[in-house]
């Protein structure tokens, strides 16, 4: 069964940034809460003061606050039995930091993973137009 996606997009958010680097960000998240999500994935972006902050939370089995340090290197994998290459949480990190900004993770309030990018809005590669 395929998860119900809910999207929530500030309406005052207008973003000017590399449609690659904001692929990177956006679909190793994604790709991650479609393969764990039970039901529910729900996204949200919005301004807030000097950031652009982008929400995904899924209803998944979570991921273990010991382990969520680690599962953003590089090969770091916690179920080698789903397919992926352990990259992708990596790289989100890199362009992020790269842009400046932070991600973090948590628990959801769906339950699942919480992952909690901010940009900054003086990023040399995100203009906020809004």
């Amino acid at each position: 069964m395929q998860p119900k996606w809910t999207v929530t997009i500030d309406e005052l958010l207008a973003l000017k940034i590399d449609e690659t680097t904001l692929g990177e960000i956006v679909g190793n998240i994604l790709d991650n809460a479609r393969k764990w999500a039970r039901r529910n994935v729900q996204i949200s972006a919005a301004r807030r003061g000097h950031w652009i902050e982008l929400e995904f939370s899924d209803d998944g089995p979570g991921v273990p606050q010991s382990e969520r340090e680690s599962i953003v290197r590089r090969g770091e994998r916690l179920d080698e039995n789903q397919p992926g290459s352990g990259l992708g949480l990596s790289i989100v990190a890199d362009i992020v930091g790269e842009l400046g900004g932070t991600i973090t993770l948590s628990e959801a309030g769906l339950g699942g993973l919480g992952v909690r990018i901010r940009i900054p809005k003086t990023s040399r590669f995100v203009v906020d137009e809004g």
